[in-house]
């Protein structure tokens, strides 16, 4: 299932193990293409997997942004906290990157 969060963000979600749910691909794409459309000032496709083993739940995220590759998981016992954790991590490793580059270009002076 793939949904457009304005005009940047496409998140394609994925689901294994359970069935998907039109509330968690709107909680999914909202979450989690908010956090990516935060820092994307081009397209970016956003692959997300959500799926259940035993008594986890399991969220995946994988984009390609400005040349790099950046992988998120996390698991948790609640879907919806997965999913939150997952917004988080990718917002994470967004904010931590833009500032490597950032420290980067002010170091050539």
């Amino acid at each position: 299932m793939a949904n457009n969060l304005g005009r940047n963000v496409n998140v394609n979600c994925t689901f294994k193990g359970m069935e998907p749910t039109d509330a968690v691909v709107n909680y999914v794409v909202e979450k989690v293409g908010k956090a990516v459309e935060k820092f994307s000032r081009k397209p970016v496709n956003v692959r997300v997997v959500v799926k259940v083993e035993k008594n986890r739940h399991i969220a995946e995220a994988n984009f390609r942004m400005d040349g790099n590759e950046f992988c998120c998981k996390e698991e948790s016992h609640d879907l919806y906290s997965s999913i939150d954790e997952l917004s988080d991590a990718v917002q994470q490793q967004l904010r931590k990157h833009k500032e490597m580059v950032r420290d980067r270009k002010h170091r050539r002076g």
